[in-house]
């Protein structure tokens, strides 16, 4: 239950990344974390969604200054396929005093020996055991291309480029559907991509799962990653500006439904 969203801009020359800070701390609770889930690792990005304590296991072992960003990308797998199997492998001794491969070649060799039912009940739960978080990676490659990558729990790799915007999350139909309904063009400026991924981001919060709170990460092609938290300045206005903008298309729904009325009365005389 959340938002992470990418989008390109600037004519390729710039990724947004933004989310929300709404993370899941057990099984029946979901809170505002005081921390953004947006890091920058050298000259790429990360956001992620799902259970804090994942989150916080993936983030601390990523290296702090890839090289490039497959090499980003592929360090990320490794995170996530090294912990699901330690956990994997945790979870069939505990259940079974056999680690995994062990465990697989009795079921396939030695039929009869482990009880049928724990067979059934260890593979209805292995899923319960693996990471339970995602993620988007962003960043531009050595041939200066935009990248954006979704990275699923597994640590499998989906390139989302094409698409010049990516979302997950609860909020991931708001968004996305608010970038096609507008018809997005990553051809527009910086600080034009800026305010509709923000405005896109606002859209998504129409979901009960998408959090108030918002961070912003901006890459830019050669230049260090830039910031804007929730509690900074520059967060404050950009509420201003989108709430401002709200109410003029408020007044300019009302100018507009006043015409129409008038339009009517003509029809009714």
């Amino acid at each position: 239950m959340t938002i992470i969203q990418a989008s390109i801009c600037a004519s390729n020359k710039a990724i947004i990344l933004i989310g929300d800070r709404l993370v899941t701390v057990s099984e029946i609770y979901e809170a505002e974390a005081k921390s953004q889930k947006l890091y920058a690792f050298g000259f790429f990005g990360i956001g992620f969604a799902g259970t804090l304590s994942d989150i916080i296991s993936v983030k601390d072992t990523i290296p702090e200054n890839p090289p490039t960003f497959p090499n980003f990308i592929e360090s990320i797998s490794k995170i996530y396929n090294q912990e699901n199997e330690t956990r994997e492998d945790s979870f069939f001794k505990r259940h079974s005093l056999l680690d995994k491969q062990e465990f697989k070649e009795y079921v396939q060799h030695d039929e009869g020996k482990i009880p049928e039912d724990l067979i059934e009940w260890i593979y209805a739960n292995l899923q319960e055991i693996r990471l339970e978080c995602i993620a988007v990676a962003v960043g531009f490659n050595e041939k200066k291309e935009p990248q954006i990558v979704f990275i699923n729990q597994f640590g499998d790799q989906f390139n989302q480029t094409e698409s010049n915007h990516c979302a997950i999350g609860s909020g991931e139909t708001f968004s996305d559907v608010f970038f096609d309904v507008n018809e997005y063009d990553p051809c527009c400026t910086l600080d034009q991509g800026l305010f509709f991924a923000f405005r896109a981001k606002k859209s998504a919060e129409a979901h009960i799962g998408v959090g108030q709170n918002t961070d912003i990460l901006i890459i830019e092609l050669n230049k260090d990653p830039v910031f804007i938290l929730n509690e900074s300045a520059e967060m404050r206005k950009l509420e201003e500006i989108y709430n401002n903008e709200r109410v003029n298309i408020y007044d300019l729904y009302n100018d507009s439904a006043q015409k129409v009325k008038g339009i009517i009365d003509e029809i009714r005389q």
